[in-house]
Protein backbone atom coordinates (compact mmCIF):
# COMPACT_ATOMS: atom_id res chain seq x y z
CA UNK A 1 0.00 0.00 0.00
CA UNK A 2 1.36 3.41 -0.91
CA UNK A 3 2.06 6.04 1.73
CA UNK A 4 -1.01 8.15 0.86
CA UNK A 5 -3.41 5.21 0.90
CA UNK A 6 -1.83 4.01 4.12
CA UNK A 7 -2.46 7.36 5.82
CA UNK A 8 -6.03 7.32 4.51
CA UNK A 9 -6.55 3.86 6.04
CA UNK A 10 -5.24 5.12 9.39
CA UNK A 11 -7.52 8.16 9.22
CA UNK A 12 -10.55 6.07 8.25
CA UNK A 13 -9.95 3.67 11.14
CA UNK A 14 -9.60 6.57 13.58
CA UNK A 15 -12.81 8.17 12.29
CA UNK A 16 -14.63 4.84 12.73
CA UNK A 17 -13.39 4.73 16.33
CA UNK A 18 -14.61 8.26 17.05
CA UNK A 19 -18.00 7.49 15.52
CA UNK A 20 -18.30 4.25 17.52
CA UNK A 21 -17.52 6.16 20.71
CA UNK A 22 -20.12 8.81 19.92
CA UNK A 23 -22.75 6.24 18.94
CA UNK A 24 -22.17 3.46 21.45
CA UNK A 25 -19.94 4.95 24.17
CA UNK A 26 -16.21 4.59 24.65
CA UNK A 27 -16.53 1.42 26.75
CA UNK A 28 -18.72 -0.39 24.23
CA UNK A 29 -17.54 -3.51 22.38
CA UNK A 30 -17.98 -1.63 19.10
CA UNK A 31 -15.67 1.18 20.21
CA UNK A 32 -13.11 -1.26 21.59
CA UNK A 33 -13.07 -3.19 18.29
CA UNK A 34 -12.71 0.04 16.31
CA UNK A 35 -9.87 1.14 18.61
CA UNK A 36 -8.05 -2.15 18.06
CA UNK A 37 -8.44 -1.76 14.29
CA UNK A 38 -7.10 1.81 14.44
CA UNK A 39 -4.11 0.61 16.48
CA UNK A 40 -3.47 -2.16 13.96
CA UNK A 41 -3.63 0.28 11.03
CA UNK A 42 -1.16 2.62 12.75
CA UNK A 43 1.21 -0.30 13.44
CA UNK A 44 0.93 -1.53 9.84
CA UNK A 45 1.69 1.96 8.56
CA UNK A 46 4.80 2.09 10.74
CA UNK A 47 6.00 -1.33 9.56
CA UNK A 48 5.42 -0.58 5.88
CA UNK A 49 6.78 2.95 5.84
CA UNK A 50 9.51 2.79 8.46
CA UNK A 51 8.13 5.35 10.83
CA UNK A 52 5.28 5.46 13.29
CA UNK A 53 2.15 7.44 12.71
CA UNK A 54 1.60 10.05 15.40
CA UNK A 55 -1.67 11.87 15.73
CA UNK A 56 -1.45 15.34 17.28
Amino acid sequence: MGWGKSIDAVDDAHEAYVKACQTHGADSPQAQAADQKADAEEARHGREHGKPFFRS
